[in-house]
């Protein structure tokens, strides 16, 4: 997909900042058991190594998938049409879930689980998934067509 997921479906989701508008520009947030579900038929959630092959064939190159719009730390090209957004996320920091990062961050689920959690798609930083997550976290989805 080229754009993060927004169906709200029959489980918990957010928009960032429970603005619906930021729903329709950023995608809905998800925990990660709901990410794994939230495709719609004939499409699946990431694994980690989709989004390793990813960076591979844009030769490493982040702002080829970022938008041009919005990134506080630089824009991008869309040179593939990706329309990675910095959605943030709504996490647990400290005790309490908090929206974070919008502008800053782009966290996307994969479904390939560590010992620490879901790995993440961070798409500030380049190779391996650099974020393990887990329960209590909400964050976007894309989803492979199969």
């Amino acid at each position: 997909m080229a754009e993060n997921l927004n169906y709200q479906g029959d489980f918990t989701s957010y928009c960032y900042e429970n603005d619906d508008e930021n729903c329709e520009k950023y995608g809905r947030m998800y925990s990660p058991d709901d990410a794994k579900t939230a495709c719609p038929e004939g499409w699946r959630l990431p694994s980690a190594q989709d989004f390793v092959d990813l960076e591979d064939n844009t030769g490493k190159d982040m702002t080829a998938l970022r938008t041009t719009e919005g990134w506080e730390s630089g824009n991008g090209s869309d040179l593939y049409g990706f329309s990675l957004y910095p959605a943030g996320r709504y996490s647990i920091i400290g005790n309490t879930l908090k929206f974070v990062q919008m502008g800053v961050a782009a966290y996307l689920w994969t479904d390939t689980e560590s010992e620490f959690g879901t790995l993440v798609f961070d798409g500030l930083n380049v190779g391996y998934p650099t974020m393990s997550m887990t329960s209590g976290n909400y964050l976007n989805v894309r989803c492979i067509k199969e």
